[in-house]
């Protein structure tokens, strides 16, 4: 009986001792985390910059007057198609003198047609003392003034497209130097941005642009920058005054559903970068000093790694060093620790780690 209840006694042990072994391995088993790893690939990235503006016609130019005098002649009305060099309207000065053409020889005379040209490319200052000019051509110190005629102006196109303002009709008096009318070119069409100073820098010619809208929505427009100004300016924003400098990115093929005055959205593309490393932002972990680091999966355990970043992407941070492709970065770190034992999700257990 001693014997049979020692043998008992030994096999509830063994029982024992066996299930605990087992329990204890299931709880081992349990307490291994389960993580997903991505896999570093090299890719292609872009930098840009993104900035807001109006669309605006390519070309808009102001037709002026020379002198103060009355439309005699309108020959084109709102919204008519005009050629470079096409006659709009005439404009006669009353009571020039007939000497005029003789100041023309003098060291003072007033060349027409190089006023004309001037004004044409916006110099108005040959303006300032045309009038004035002209007077004194018709007399001469101590000599009987000429008879007087009148100075007939004709007004052209400096560029073909379309008549986009008439600021004076036949018979009206338009003072020196005013506008007439306003011809914008057709078709193209160009936004002009404001860019901040911290961000000019990255602008250069003939970058491209995705250009997009409120008031164009479902088009993407490309565009490239054709012009940045020489100077920087004092821009308000709803921030405050910003000091920027305008930036013209040209309209490829414009449609019908983008307008003058629109506001459009711009993303310059300044930089592309290939063969770039990026570390899902949810890899990236970082101690209280700021220094980042992630967690490879190498062989069942997470082998902790320093990592250097750089700029942020869409799809994540591009990592300078630290790792290197084909290396699988774990994509859930928290709670590990360095050479801890992982395992690997089911959902990641396809992915081929050799």
């Amino acid at each position: 009986m001693v014997i049979l209840k020692k043998y008992v006694a030994l096999v509830v042990a063994t029982l024992l001792l066996t299930g605990g072994a087992f329990l204890a391995g299931e709880a081992i088993k349990r307490s291994v985390p389960f993580v997903s790893v991505s896999k570093i690939e090299s890719t292609t990235i872009e930098d840009t910059v993104v900035c807001s503006g109006k669309v605006e016609y390519f070309q808009s130019r102001d037709i002026r007057t020379l002198t103060g005098g009355t439309i005699e002649t309108l020959s084109v009305k709102k919204g008519d198609k005009v050629k470079a060099g096409q006659a709009l309207a005439t404009v006669i000065a009353k009571g020039q003198s007939e000497n005029t053409a003789e100041a023309d020889k003098s060291e003072n005379s007033v060349n027409t047609q190089e006023i004309y040209q001037a004004v044409i490319n916006g110099d108005y200052s040959v303006l300032d003392n045309y009038d004035a000019l002209l007077e004194s051509a018709g007399t001469s110190s101590g000599s009987i003034p000429a008879a007087e005629k009148d100075f007939v102006q004709t007004v052209t196109s400096p560029i073909s497209g379309t008549v986009k303002e008439i600021h004076y009709l036949e018979q009206e008096y338009a003072p020196s130097g005013e506008v007439l009318l306003t011809v914008v070119s057709d078709g193209r069409l160009q936004v002009t941005l404001p860019v901040s100073e911290a961000k000019i820098s990255e602008i250069q010619l003939g970058q491209q642009a995705v250009i997009t809208g409120s008031g164009f929505k479902g088009s993407v427009y490309k565009g490239e920058v054709t012009s940045i100004d020489n100077e920087a300016k004092q821009t308000t924003t709803t921030a405050g005054k910003e000091t920027t400098v305008d930036v013209t990115v040209s309209i490829k093929n414009p449609g019908k559903d983008i307008k003058p005055g629109y506001t459009a959205k711009c993303t310059i593309t300044s930089a592309v970068k290939t063969d770039a490393l990026l570390l899902p932002y949810q890899a990236v972990l970082a101690e209280d000093n700021g220094k980042e680091f992630v967690y490879l999966y190498d062989d069942g355990k997470a082998a902790k790694k320093y990592v250097e970043t750089d700029g942020e992407y869409t799809d994540g941070l591009e990592v300078l060093s630290g790792i290197e492709q084909n290396d699988f970065v774990i994509t859930t770190p928290d709670h590990l620790s360095d050479k801890a034992v992982v395992k690997l999700k089911e959902e990641s257990a396809v992915v081929d780690l050799a």
